[in-house]
């Protein structure tokens, strides 16, 4: 299958331009992820309260900024796209491809929950799926272990489950390891 270029256009009511982040975009990526955090929160961390989600609101933003800072200035090792509809970021994506590694890692992806379920999702993940095919790397991603949407989703990409991350006493969380390998990518 054979994708255009970004920044592209789907065409629906209110068309989301896919475009790579700016700075500029970090304080609504940061917004975003701390909303839809609290879907899974009770399954990443028993102890998350709203105390928990004030403090990811205050810090996110400078997060969010280093990570686009990062893609701008090194593009064939960090990814961040948006989705914008009109002048609002509507969702994002990221990835890495660390150097010491043979896979790409996918970072994080989150629709604002107002757009959710209109496409946003599969056209941020067309373009990361483009972005690791010029990487040259299979993909891995990490899902919360009863994340199912997330399972659904990733699963509906074409990635198949590789493994599952026990927890450990750093780690407190079980991940489903998820994996689209370069051939998937190639639609072969």
């Amino acid at each position: 299958m054979s994708l255009p270029e970004a920044p592209y256009r789907l065409a629906i009511a209110d068309s989301p331009l896919i475009r790579p982040a700016q700075l500029e975009d970090a304080e609504a990526m940061a917004e975003i992820r701390a909303d839809r955090e609290a879907d899974v929160a009770p399954l990443m961390d028993p102890t998350y309260t709203a105390e928990s989600e004030a403090q990811w609101r205050e810090h996110g933003p400078a997060g969010r900024r280093a990570f686009v800072e990062a893609a701008l200035s090194r593009p064939n090792q960090y990814f961040a796209y948006t989705a914008v509809i009109g002048e609002k970021v509507v969702g994002y994506a990221s990835a890495e491809a660390p150097l010491e590694s043979e896979y790409t890692y996918w970072r994080g992806m989150n629709i604002a929950r107002d757009y959710d379920g209109h496409g946003i999702g599969r056209l941020l993940e067309a373009e990361r799926r483009t972005w690791a095919l010029r990487v040259g790397r299979p993909i891995r991603a990490r899902i919360v272990v009863g994340n199912n949407r997330s399972m659904d989703f990733f699963q509906r990409q074409g990635f198949v489950q590789v493994d599952i991350q026990e927890s450990t006493p750093k780690q407190l969380l079980r991940f489903n390891v998820m994996e689209l390998g370069l051939a998937a990518l190639n639609g072969v």
